[in-house]
């Protein structure tokens, strides 16, 4: 009696999440929502096998800095004695941009004044107190903006970025 309460149990629910599924089969949001509060079967090793946790993360960073290290020598390789990437590129077969007009300034506040309020740790100053004081920065930024452009040369630290990945749920 007590399996076959069990089997109508388990076909009561087959036939209500059958139905769900197809209701919403165009809804991904809704059919992702009902399945993932459902007890996962086994869960599977998603790392190699370790006994050393912290040995397993320094063997993760390694890997990543060689990846870089190997990258950064093929992208070496691939420049040419004087360093310009751009006449070792034969591929390329577009126009090069040689000359540039000069940015106006009132160009460069509009993108200033256009920009998200957001600042990092690599901001020498905070976005808003730039946005505030743009009439007394303007000059500045527009020279620096227009002298890159015409060297063809940005600075390294306006190269510099704070990456921090995101770690998914693991589930």
């Amino acid at each position: 009696m007590r399996d076959d309460v069990g089997k109508l149990m388990e076909q009561a629910r087959s036939e209500h999440y059958t139905k769900i599924i197809e209701e919403n089969d165009n809804n991904q949001r809704k059919l992702f929502k009902m399945v993932s509060p459902l007890p996962s079967r086994a869960s599977e090793e998603k790392y190699p096998p370790h006994t050393n946790p912290s040995r397993l993360a320094n063997e993760f960073g390694n890997f990543f800095v060689q990846k870089i290290q190997k990258i950064r020598a093929r992208l070496d390789h691939l420049e040419n004695p004087s360093g310009n990437m751009r006449e070792s590129q034969s591929a390329y077969s577009g126009s090069l941009f040689t000359n540039f007009q000069p940015v106006s300034a009132e160009t460069i506040k509009r993108i200033v004044l256009s920009t998200a309020s957001k600042s990092c740790e690599n901001d020498p100053i905070p976005t808003q107190i730039v946005k505030d004081c743009i009439s007394k920065l303007l000059p500045a930024i527009t020279c620096m903006v227009n002298q890159s452009l015409n060297e063809g040369h940005l600075s390294d630290t306006w190269k510099e970025a704070l990456v921090r990945p995101k770690l998914k749920k693991r589930a």
